[in-house]
């Protein structure tokens, strides 16, 4: 978690190495009983594999999450999994397959009764993008007001990033480029830098 939130790539690879030597000292049945803590593991990776921009690496990490079996205790690592894949769907100018996925995201917490919202709210940013697209620029706020309200500790770079570029895209569709250069002038801070965040400012 924390070289996912100090947008560190290769502190995260360190990490789940180290993680997968551990792991074979856990007899098989209590990792069973705990399938989240393999979630959050490949959860955390996929996001900082995601800021790195290695987006394949990103999408099998993320993908073994939400293909995972639906569970209570799984819910929040699918659902930011899933949500970080429609993000990947996004960038890749997939929007279609990048709303659905999004909306699989919102659907993973409701499904098992958690307060919303209850993740790092990256779904809500993709469909954010996807209605700034549509020029649908009173959703796209609403969205975006939305994802603000995720907890302090699930804004990683990734999220923060797009939080800014989504932003900055919306007041650009409103015609206020002074607005949009403001909202993307603060650099996301991390140990290292993303090179799709950067290519999209």
């Amino acid at each position: 978690l924390a070289a996912r939130l100090a947008g560190a790539p290769e502190r995260a690879e360190d990490a789940a190495r180290a993680a997968g030597r551990l792991r074979e000292a856990v007899p098989a049945e209590l990792l069973d009983r705990h399938p989240e803590l393999t979630a959050l593991l490949l959860d955390h990776l996929g996001s900082a594999r995601l800021w790195a921009g290695r987006f394949e690496e990103a999408r099998a990490a993320l993908s073994t999450v939400a293909d995972s079996a639906p569970g209570a205790a799984t819910a929040l690592p699918r659902e930011d999994s899933l949500g970080r894949l429609a993000l990947i769907d996004y960038l890749d100018g997939w929007l279609g397959r990048a709303e659905r996925r999004a909306r699989e995201a919102l659907a993973e917490t409701e499904r098992f009764g958690l307060p919303r919202p209850s993740g790092s709210g990256v779904e809500r940013l993709v469909l954010a993008a996807v209605a700034v697209d549509r020029d649908e620029l009173g959703q796209a706020q609403a969205l975006l007001d939305t994802a603000a309200e995720a907890h302090p500790a699930m804004r990683d770079p990734v999220l923060e990033a797009g939080r800014a570029l989504t932003t900055a895209r919306l007041h650009l569709a409103r015609g206020d480029p002074g607005a949009a250069l403001k909202a993307v002038e603060p650099e996301v801070p991390a140990d290292a830098v993303s090179p799709w965040a950067r290519g999209q400012t």
